[in-house]
């Protein structure tokens, strides 16, 4: 078993890359296997002191610390499976990228790792980290601990699961005590992916697209192509991130669109639909400008709202969305045919930092050119909702209801 086979880093090692790589940094490692192994970081013995412990080095990528378990660069048909991950401060964990030709026919699954973060310094960090090649990659019934055993608020944890490429399923993993639960593009446009089945729990955001392609040149037209989101369960702890650097009057959402800017671009077939998105510890917050874009899904592009950045073919269908401190559903972005259709908002407008007005409070909120737009067969309900749905400004050629 995992428990039976442990190798524990020594003290006073310092910073490091990997502990199983390639002889050569983008060695071809396919087939490489890691099975039934417990791994102990040790960071009690080698703390992160400061941000140059867990420093990229963009000259020599190759030697950057970035104090993983496991970093295969180039490769295919390769698994890390049933180990324990422990005691974790890093920047991945498991670091499936870092050379031109990606890897590809990946598995990760039935793993745990536990008592992740902590301490006084934040950092960017994602556990399991992959640029994928197009052959089917599958992140799979993995568990994430934070470590204060999965509540809200600690330092150096911000993503469980990070994803770039296309050809990717991530599919029932638990997420506990993450600012983010995964993070899906950026850099690179990602098609045919799939999330389905995850429960995150206690996060800032459950689901976070990233709109642009900017690592590719030219930056071709379409960023996110064919993306499922599905059958996931989403609690965030609004309350409880408000006391770290990151949670602060931030925005908190179930499932998010980041904006990028110029680099964004087009959408195609987002569908979202599913989900029981549920916001704890909201009343009486009082960080406004957070609160009132706080949405089970926000999908916002007003920012870099022209042509280039249209979203086509989006659907948000039966979700359920419980106690957003805003809006149910946030969507302010020229779209063309898309569909918001059964939908239940429960007690929209739910913090008392959101403001009054009638659109914080709304089960859906639209804005910006909609064409070929259905909304219809959604329900709301609760004691703090003002509107069921809240349209301005250029909303044309839709189907409203």
């Amino acid at each position: 078993s995992r428990d039976s086979s442990v190798l524990k880093l020594a003290g006073g090692q310092g910073s490091y890359g990997a502990l199983f790589a390639g002889k050569t940094f983008g060695a071809d490692v396919s087939g490489f296997s890691l099975r039934s192994l417990t791994v102990d970081h040790n960071t009690r013995e080698n703390p992160v002191n400061t941000l140059e412990d867990v420093k990229l080095d963009d000259a020599n990528f190759a030697r950057s610390n970035i104090r993983a378990a496991v970093w295969l660069a180039t490769g295919s048909q390769m698994s890390v499976q049933d180990c324990n991950f422990r005691d974790i401060k890093a920047v991945w964990t498991v670091f499936l990228a870092g050379n031109a030709e990606r890897v590809g026919g990946v598995t990760v699954q039935n793993n745990r790792f536990e008592g992740v973060g902590g301490g006084t310094l934040d950092f960017d960090a994602s556990l399991v980290y992959l640029e994928n090649n197009g052959i089917l990659s599958q992140v799979t019934n993995n568990t994430f601990v934070s470590v204060n055993g999965g509540q809200a608020g600690s330092l150096g944890l911000r993503t469980a699961i990070e994803v770039h490429g296309d050809n990717i399923l991530v599919e029932s993993n638990t997420v506990s005590g993450f600012l983010t639960g995964i993070n899906i593009g950026s850099g690179w446009p990602s098609q045919s992916n799939t999330v389905r089945g995850n429960r995150f729990e206690n996060v800032q955001n459950g689901i976070v697209l990233w709109a642009d392609a900017a690592k590719l040149s030219p930056v071709p037209d379409v960023a996110l192509k064919d993306i499922t989101l599905e059958q996931n369960t989403i609690t965030l702890d609004v309350g409880g991130w408000q006391g770290a650097p990151l949670g602060k009057n931030a925005t908190y959402a179930g499932i998010i669109l980041e904006q990028q800017g110029e680099v964004d671009r087009q959408l195609e077939n987002i569908v979202v639909q599913g989900n029981d998105i549920r916001f704890l510890n909201t009343a009486g917050a009082g960080h406004e400008d957070g609160d009132r874009y706080s949405a089970g899904i926000h999908y916002n592009r007003a920012f870099y709202s022209s042509d280039n950045k249209l979203t086509t073919g989006l659907k948000i269908l039966n979700n359920t969305v419980t106690d957003p401190p805003g809006m149910g559903i946030y969507v302010n972005a020229p779209l063309l045919g898309a569909e918001i259709s059964g939908n239940t908002i429960l007690n929209p407008g739910s913090s008392e930092g959101a403001g009054r007005w009638a659109g914080w409070q709304s089960g859906i909120f639209l804005q910006d050119r909609l064409e070929n737009v259905t909304v219809s067969n959604n329900r709301f309900s609760g004691s703090s909702i003002k509107q069921g749905i809240y349209a301005i400004n250029t909303v044309v050629g839709s189907n409203v209801a």
